[in-house]
Formats: C-alpha cells, sequence, structure tokens
C-alpha cells in the first residue's frame, strides 16, 4: 500500500507512476488521490487505469491505495508521490 488512502492523514497527493519491462511494455500515468482515498486518473498510457482490470497497470482507490500489476509480465515500477 502506499501512504495514501484513507487509513493515513494524507488530504491530498500526486503519484506518478512508470512501468517497464524492459521490453514491450513501456507504460506511465499520473494520479491524483484525493478525500477518502478517491483516485483520479489524470493522464497516462492506454492500459493504466483506476480499475482492477486485465492487462492494465491499476492504482486502485480505497482504504490503502495500491498499485496493481495486470500487464501480464513482470516489470520494473518507479512511483513517487506528493503529499500534503
Amino acid at each position: 500500500p502506499l501512504p495514501v488512502g484513507t487509513k493515513s492523514n494524507t488530504k491530498v497527493a500526486t503519484i506518478t507512476v512508470s512501468a517497464t519491462d524492459g521490453s514491450v511494455i513501456n507504460e506511465s500515468a499520473y494520479f491524483m488521490v484525493g478525500a477518502k482515498g478517491r483516485t483520479i486518473k489524470v493522464a497516462g498510457t492506454e492500459s493504466t487505469g483506476t480499475d482492477s482490470m486485465a492487462g492494465h497497470l491499476c492504482l486502485v482507490p480505497g482504504s490503502n491505495v495500491e498499485l496493481i500489476n495486470h500487464l501480464g509480465a513482470k516489470v520494473d515500477v518507479v512511483i513517487t508521490v506528493l503529499w500534503q
């Protein structure tokens, strides 16, 4: 889990996520996490989102915001979290 969501004292956060398998998969997205762990995808590649779906890199909202890899391959991930 990331240090944002309803279980933390974070009011707002921006999260940048980038993932690659070093070959074919290259995905990146910019998210905003607000009150009660609500997560909004601001911008990103097609295979990123906030719903847990096959073939996607997902930043799933809730009490513990989590990054879930459903891309179908192991990937290296870089996550940047800025919060207040």
